[in-house]
Order: C-alpha cells, then sequence, then structure tokens
C-alpha cells in the first residue's frame, strides 16, 4: 500500500508505504491505516484538516516452492550451491548459494543468503521472498532470514540477507529454504479527506493532545506509537512466530513521543546507523533509545507473559531500499 498526503490545494507532502501482508479471502474484506509522521504542520497549509490522502493498493496472488535442505558450510571458506528452481512459469531461480563469517570476538557468525531471482513474466512480482530457515543438528530453529524485492516484468534481481548466530549453534546445522511470489492480480485507489491530527511541541518535553497552533513548530502525526504497536502485537497473537517486526512509522513514532519533539526520519535513519557503527553521540542515542523503547513494549506483549515485566529480547535492523529501518525482534 502506498500512500500520498496533500494539501488542501493539492500539493503533495509526503508518502508512505506499507508492505505488510494481509491474507484476505474471496468475498472478504481487511482494514488499512495510513500515518504520516514527522511532518511540519506549517507544510500543510492554512486549512491542515482539509489535507487529504490518496492511497493506492495492490493485491496479489501467492505462489509457494520449496527450494529444499542444504547442510550449513562447517567453514568461512567454503560456500554451498542451491541447485535452481522454477516457481511455476512466473520466478526462476538463477543461483543461490549460502555462506557464513568467521566468528567474532564475541563468538557470533553472519549466516548469509544469496539469490538470484528472475521474473518470467511480462507483469511485476509485488514481491518475491526467499525464506531460509537456520535449524540445529535435531531441527530446532535457530534462526531464520528473509529477503524481499520486487521484481519488474522479465527483470532479473539479487535477493541477500543474513542473521546473527552463535557459532556454537552452527555445528551440523542445516538450512531450509522456500521461496514465495506475490503475483499483482487486482489494483485500487482511493482518496479521502479529513484526517486526525496529533501535534507534538518541539521543547515542552510532552505531547499536546489539545488543538494544534499551527502557527509553532510542530510535528504532524495521524496516530500514536502505541497505537501502532498493539496493532504489531494484535497480528502477532494471530500467528505467533520466534520474531516481530517493527515498521519504521512506528519507531519514528515512538522516537517523537519519547523525546518530546519533532525529529525526522533522517534523523532515525542515522541514529541507527551510528549505532550499528558504534558511533552514538548524546543526540542520536537519545533518538534510538526512543526507537527501540517501543521494542521493549512489543516483546514483552509477545514474547513474555506480563507487558509490565522485563524480558531479555534481541534487535536485528533490516534496512530497505528507501534507507528506512524494519526492527526484527526475537525473544533473547
Amino acid at each position: 500500500m502506498r500512500s500520498q498526503l496533500f494539501t488542501a490545494s493539492g500539493l503533495v507532502v509526503d508518502e508512505s508505504r506499507d508492505r505488510r501482508q494481509m491474507p484476505v479471502g474471496s468475498g472478504e474484506s481487511a482494514d488499512c491505516e495510513a500515518s504520516f509522521w514527522g511532518v511540519n504542520a506549517k507544510l500543510l497549509g492554512e486549512q491542515p484538516e482539509k489535507a487529504h490522502v490518496v492511497i493506492s493498493v495492490n493485491s496479489g496472488g501467492l505462489g509457494l516452492v520449496d527450494l529444499g535442505e542444504a547442510s550449513l558450510p562447517e567453514n568461512a571458506t567454503e560456500t554451498v550451491q542451491v541447485q535452481p528452481v522454477k516457481l511455476a512459469n512466473e520466478l526462476q531461480v538463477v543461483s543461490a548459494s549460502i555462506c557464513r563469517t568467521e566468528p567474532d570476538g564475541d563468538g557470533d557468525c553472519w549466516v548469509q543468503i544469496r539469490a538470484l531471482v528472475q521474473n518470467l513474466t511480462d507483469k511485476a512480482i509485488l514481491e518475491a521472498k526467499v525464506t531460509g530457515r537456520l535449524l540445529d543438528k535435531v531441527g530446532g530453529e535457530i534462526s531464520d532470514v528473509e529477503v524481499y524485492e520486487e521484481i519488474r516484468p522479465g527483470a532479473v534481481a539479487m535477493l541477500q540477507g543474513s542473521s546473527y548466530v552463535k557459532e556454537k549453534q552452527l555445528k551440523s546445522a542445516k538450512v531450509k529454504l522456500s521461496m514465495q511470489a506475490f503475483r499483482s492480480v487486482a489494483a485500487g485507489l482511493s482518496q479521502k479527506q479529513g484526517m486526525a491530527i496529533i501535534a507534538t511541541e518541539r521543547d515542552s518535553g510532552h505531547e499536546s493532545l489539545d488543538e494544534p497552533d499551527f502557527s509553532s513548530s510542530q510535528s504532524v502525526t495521524v496516530t500514536g506509537a502505541m497505537a501502532l504497536a498493539d496493532n504489531v502485537i494484535v497480528d502477532f497473537k494471530k500467528e505467533p512466530r520466534n520474531k516481530v517486526f517493527v515498521n519504521f512509522s512506528t519507531l519514528l513514532a515512538s522516537a517523537i513521543e519519547e523525546i518530546g519533539r519533532e525529529i525526522t526520519g533522517e534523523d532515525l535513519s542515522t541514529a541507527i546507523d551510528d549505532y550499528q557503527l558504534g558511533d552514538l553521540d548524546d543526540e542520536s542515542e537519545a533518538i534510538y533509545d526512543g526507537a527501540v523503547a517501543i521494542c521493549g513494549y512489543i516483546a514483552r506483549s509477545c514474547f513474555g507473559g506480563d507487558p509490565d515485566d522485563d524480558i531479555d529480547y534481541d534487535i536485528q535492523w533490516i534496512q530497505e531500499d528507501n534507507g528506512e529501518f524494519t526492527a526484527e525482534v526475537r525473544p533473547g
């Protein structure tokens, strides 16, 4: 789903994308939500309450194929090749491989999956996804890797991803691979005028839920971080797994609410980059801590018995093509 935000006079202000999968059966319907974070209220003009949103939705049919099972390389100098496979007459795995890195000082390794995939049709594949489930020697799941990409008609794309795992878990480990393809079957466009606006004051240290004063410097959101987090938790409980994904909009909303002032998506992406490089300054650390606060709430609600009781959890960062990040949260 893509959503564009326009002023009352028709000037485009922002765009958001939601790539969540929402299964919809024949004759059924599903609810979607559009959110825009960190938009300066002044950009919405003199009549912000008359701003409108244009939403386009693509629906896709699902194809699935098993790529088989392969033993993980015993050392970092080896690469395991996966046999090429075709999904119907739509998607071809041209080449695929699995490898691992040398352990770092903490005994952790990256397990990496790469797949070169071609769209064999004259229509776009909305999402081609390769999933690798990393299994220990008795078949228990250690971790998994999911890599996905939109592929244009006839195009070839590289899908690559990795997971961080303790070296001691990898002895005699195997990777079970599968591929999914969401082919476009229908598309729709809708427009709505008016929206719920929450103003976040720059320096007050708290959210104002009163009518926003658009003469001051404020950011505009559509819903709060906790509401977005609760949506993630509800979706997780419908289909529990050993991980949960927290999208960029939710992370940014959390950072804004925790800090109590306006920050941009670029600020958050920079903070996450700095964290991964081990180069956080005080400003970036405050933004990063504010963003991951919502991950703790989601982890406690999904993996623990009580959202108020602390639990151990890990976060891996997945960077999207547009530079935004998704947090992959797992129990520790």
